[in-house]
């Protein structure tokens, strides 16, 4: 059987994109360039991440959500998300995009109900895959990095959800 690989992408500042199977994985953190002091997720960066994974991919995208965000916050969001989709047009990919309570009903699924989201992820990432947790990054203390832990169970999500063979 042919393996499928699937984009997931976690936008924002701190987002990445993750290519798996579930069997291996390739991440990228999200591209971000800075002018002066304001931050922009970059587009062409993120165009050439699409153009290395090549055309016959499906990506996941989390729809973007800016409740609890600042006004400033949500605009900022909003600027780096249609950056994403402009890389991803140019591309010319198909995506799908997936709500983040979607995904992580089915990917926390197990997990303690208690625990902060970002801790469900990591939770649910060791339990599902822990043949893949020593692929992604770390920090200085060893924690994994919320962007690329969600952007692989995005890229799982895909992979469960539907047929991904069809293109």
């Amino acid at each position: 059987m042919k393996k499928i690989n699937v984009l997931g992408i976690d936008p924002g500042f701190d987002g990445a994109l993750v290519l798996t199977d579930l069997s291996t994985l390739k991440y990228w953190k999200m591209p971000v360039s800075v002018e002066g002091k304001t931050k922009r997720i970059d587009h062409e960066a993120v165009f050439k991440i699409l153009i290395s994974v090549g055309p016959h991919v499906r990506v996941y995208l989390e729809k973007p959500v800016s409740f609890g965000m600042s006004p400033r916050g949500a605009f900022n969001y909003g600027r780096g998300y249609e950056s994403i989709l402009v890389a991803l047009r140019t591309a010319w990919m198909k995506v799908e995009l997936v709500e983040p309570a979607k995904w992580t009903k089915v990917m926390h699924e197990g997990v303690s109900k208690d625990l902060k989201p970002k801790v469900k992820s990591i939770r649910a990432l060791k339990k599902r895959y822990p043949h893949l947790v020593s692929a992604l990054p770390t920090n200085r203390n060893g924690a994994l990095y919320d962007g690329p832990v969600d952007a692989l169970l995005i890229a799982a999500y895909g992979l469960q959800s539907e047929d991904v063979g069809d293109f």
